[in-house]
């Protein structure tokens, strides 16, 4: 699940579902199951950071998610192979790339608003549905997954 609907507000149905948080909850499938399973196999405990993801509330699952992608690369498994390590990467640094993106668009329309911006120009908070997707479809690692399929 997307980390905005992982909040108190996205709990109590406060915040506005987009197709952002549809991509972006692929995109935690996506890091979960590598991190998960080696040639079709669960691995051991042991070896299975994220479990407590699934059985935490969801403010604390939100949380989690939110210090894991500040902190992903120590969490690299033997059993990722590189390809897919780089895919995760790169949707992860997009993910925290367009989180801060929006943060700072949000940032100056509040200082718009309270007038002491002057003539801060704002930039839109929410990318289009084909925008967002095209953050991920341009990395490398996806053009390189696409093609590898085709």
């Amino acid at each position: 699940m997307a980390i905005d609907l992982l909040t108190k507000e996205g709990q109590r149905g406060e915040v506005k579902h987009l197709y952002r948080h549809d991509l972006e909850s692929f995109i935690w499938v996506l890091i979960w199951v590598p991190l998960r399973y080696k040639d079709g196999q669960l691995l051991p405990r042991k070896s299975r950071p994220f479990d407590e993801w699934a059985i935490v509330d969801a403010e604390t699952c939100g949380e989690k998610k939110s210090f894991f992608q500040t902190r992903f690369l120590k969490y690299k498994s033997f059993a990722v192979g590189q390809h897919m390590w780089e895919l995760v990467m790169d949707c992860l640094d997009v993910l925290e790339t367009e989180t801060h993106r929006r943060r700072k668009a949000e940032f100056k329309q509040e200082r718009r608003q309270a007038g002491a911006g002057g003539h801060i120009l704002v930039e839109k908070i929410e990318l289009d549905d084909r925008e967002f997707l095209d953050l991920f479809t341009r990395t490398d690692t996806w053009v390189q997954l696409s093609n590898s399929v085709q």
